[in-house]
């Protein structure tokens, strides 16, 4: 009996001892030890939920991330992007009570150093710290040397600092101790040839980011020799302008594990090509914006026989020719050919021919390829499955000859001059077309019987959507490191773009016909796009209602109807679409009550409904009266004739009630005031009496003087 109550005795005093080191899920400790940083640390400051409360659960603070179980803090983001923060030195001693620590972010703090003995040293103590970024601070070398003791890091972000500024190499042989780094970003950090070789003894390194250093002149490959488990390097926009690839004895340096290899924005000629031999396992290559120039021997690829995207825009390439003999380059899935600049005009076969096996051919801004013969080109595009062709001058005879690009999935033809009306021939028979993008053109007519064939619903697995529109002209070149893993896509909606990447592109699918000349009604049978996500109509000259059919736009989470010549009610029904996050109907003609603000309805605020006077009903000011009912919406005309851009019943009604209240307002004053009565009818009098007209006096016996009355 004693030995029972002893265990619940035992079993209460758990309890207490745990409630006691808890606080309402997190460690009390790491609680106290939190608000201890608040004072260091400017971003801490504005967190609203960072409260001294004691109870207060620390895991769901901002900036804080704990283990689900333990509820122990794992990662802090402390991460402050503010250039005019003063400049302060670190005590690493604070991140100590934090033992399950995995990941600190301590980047744009205007960090100069570390207090005396309070160095990175310290942090060693955290067995489990992997992640350390100490980006856009003002470290010194000579302050990061004592990062070499945290043994257990895998990643580290030195990235915008100018840490090789008045340094030397052997500075860096810290380095070399961090034995379990695969990650290592020195972007933009004024690095030069001579601190390339510390880094040789980082054999667990898989991603190095040199990206925007001053590299120069021949780099030497030696110094990535022994990086034998690297899969990502990126050495773009620095001034490289060939690789030193042999070994000393006569042989190549080969990286076989190296995967993604970044050398755009530099100064490579059409003899790097040679050096790349000795990358047998590269997926993606990127020469974006270099000094290669006009004709390209594609057999200089075949020893990159696992390539599968290569990067080649922003280059003076006129041509690529091949070997029937020998093809290369089979596996190439993704080819970017975007601004290829050069004197002459260049045609589709000459640059696509080779590449027989491209899936997503990218050849926005082009306005050197021969508009005139794309048409009769189009069979080199054969297997092609998306195709970007934005600020890509074309005539719209391209949209008659693409008809046998059966392949066909996605076809963005963003401002490309097609200043015409849309042709029903050739697309429409694009079955397996999943997304298309016709924004910034100057298209007119109606949206014809093409569009509302593509049957969006059955869209694939993948999808993905480049509708970005550019208001005037060209847009200014954008360079980015491309990565396979990931990549941002821009969608135009309600006069913004918006970027989306990651895993919601699986699901992304759009359609955007916005900023041209399309006319006439809407479609109904735009309303079996059920699957379709974002639907852009803006900026066109579209007439007639809304169709009630779009209430079948289940997945739709934006919906962009605004500047056109729309009439007639919002339909209700569109209460329905709980999906929809973006919607506007503004500048158009619609009129009569607003649908209920209920469901996503009710999020949508005046903007939404903005330049349509006759609209009424919450959120708008304008109240709708007890008599309001929905206007009968007007059948199309006959003949194919557009709709007014006026309600001109309304406009009836509205003229003959304002004469009836004149006439009778005029009436009122007549009968109620005998002077104003008496003056209105001798002006009558007057008026009547003051015509042109001949009086006539026998002036003599054969002739007639007329008499002239004045008019009063």
């Amino acid at each position: 009996m004693e030995t029972k109550w002893l265990w619940w005795v035992v079993l209460v005093l758990s309890v207490l001892s745990l409630e006691a080191g808890l606080s309402n899920g997190c460690l009390e400790q790491e609680r106290l030890a939190l608000l201890k940083l608040r004072p260091f640390f400017i971003n801490l400051l504005y967190s609203s939920n960072w409260t001294e409360e004691k109870g207060s659960d620390c895991c769901h603070w901002e900036r804080v991330e704990c283990n689900g179980t333990t509820r122990r803090v794992t990662k802090l983001s402390l991460n402050f992007p503010n250039q005019y923060s003063s400049k302060w030195y670190l005590n690493a001693s604070l991140f100590l009570p934090f033992e399950e620590l995995r990941s600190l972010d301590l980047s744009a703090n205007a960090l100069i150093g570390c207090l005396e003995n309070e160095g990175f040293g310290k942090l060693s103590k955290l067995r489990h710290l992997e992640s350390l970024d100490l980006g856009l601070n003002y470290f010194d070398a000579s302050s990061l040397s004592s990062l070499s003791e945290i043994s257990s890091l895998k990643s580290l972000s030195l990235v915008q600092m100018a840490v090789f500024w008045e340094s030397n190499p052997n500075d860096f042989d810290w380095l070399s101790r961090l034995s379990r780094l695969e990650t290592l970003d020195l972007s933009v950090t004024i690095m030069t040839n001579n601190f390339l070789f510390p880094l040789s003894g980082l054999s667990s390194l898989r991603t190095l980011d040199v990206f925007g250093n001053s590299l120069s002149g021949t780099v030497d490959l030696q110094d990535f020799q022994n990086l034998t488990n690297l899969k990502n390097l990126y050495l773009g926009q620095n001034r490289i302008e060939s690789f030193r690839s042999s070994d000393g004895n006569g042989g190549q340096i080969r990286l076989i594990n190296l995967e993604e290899l970044d050398l755009s924005q530099n100064h490579f000629d059409n003899s790097i090509l040679a050096e790349l031999s000795g990358f047998p396992n590269l997926k993606s290559l990127d020469l974006t914006q270099n000094q290669l120039q006009g004709s390209i021997d594609i057999t200089e690829f075949c020893g990159l026989s696992n390539l599968e995207t290569l990067l080649m825009g922003y280059n003076a390439v006129n041509k690529f020719v091949t070997s029937k003999e020998k093809r290369c380059l089979g596996k190439l899935k993704n080819l970017y050919l975007e601004r290829i600049y050069t004197e002459q005009s260049i045609s589709l076969v000459s640059l696509l021919e080779p590449f027989s096996s491209v899936k997503t051919l990218s050849l926005k801004d082009n306005i050197y390829i021969n508009k005139t013969v794309v048409s009769q080109e189009v069979h080199v595009l054969s297997n092609v499955e998306n195709l970007y062709l934005d600020n890509t001058p074309l005539d719209i005879d391209f949209l008659q000859s693409i008809g046998g690009l059966t392949s066909l999935k996605i076809l963005s033809l963003n401002n490309c001059g097609l200043n015409a009306s849309l042709p029903t021939q050739g697309w429409c028979y694009l079955k397996s077309l999943e997304e298309l993008s016709l924004s910034g053109n100057g298209l007119e007519g109606a949206i014809g019987s093409c569009l509302v064939l593509f049957d969006i619903s059955q869209a694939y697995d993948h999808i993905r959507n480049t509708n970005k529109y550019t208001a005037n002209g060209f847009p200014t070149p954008r360079f980015y490191r491309f990565s396979s893993a990931e990549e941002e896509i821009e969608f135009s909606t309600k006069s913004a773009s918006y970027t989306y990447k990651g895993q919601i592109l699986d699901l992304f699918s759009g359609i955007d016909l916005s900023c041209n000349e399309l006319s006439g009604i809407i479609p109904p049978e735009l309303g079996n796009w059920s699957e379709v996500h974002a639907v852009n109509l803006s900026h066109n000259k579209l007439t007639g209602p809304i169709p009630p059919t779009f209430s079948e736009l289940k997945q739709v989470e934006s919906l962009d109807l605004s500047y056109n010549n729309l009439n007639g009610r919002i339909p209700p029904q569109l209460t329905e679409l709980n999906s929809l996050a973006v919607f506007s109907v503004a500048h158009n003609n619609l009129s009569g009550p607003l649908p209920d603000m209920k469901a996503q309805f009710g999020t949508f605020d005046e903007s939404s409904y903005e330049g349509n006077p006759l609209l009424c009903g919450p959120p708008l000011k304008n109240s709708c009266s007890q008599g309001d009912s929905p206007p009968v919406t007007p059948s199309p005309p006959s003949g194919g004739e557009e709709h007014d851009s006026i309600d001109m019943g309304a406009f009836y009604i509205s003229f003959g009630a304002s004469y009836a209240i004149i006439l009778l307002a005029i009436a009122s004053v007549l009968y109620i005031n005998p002077y104003w009565r008496r003056t209105w009818f001798y002006l009558i009098e007057e008026c009547s009496t003051a015509f042109y007209f001949f009086i006539g006096c026998p002036a003599s016996e054969e002739t007639y003087s007329p008499v002239y009355l004045p008019w009063f």
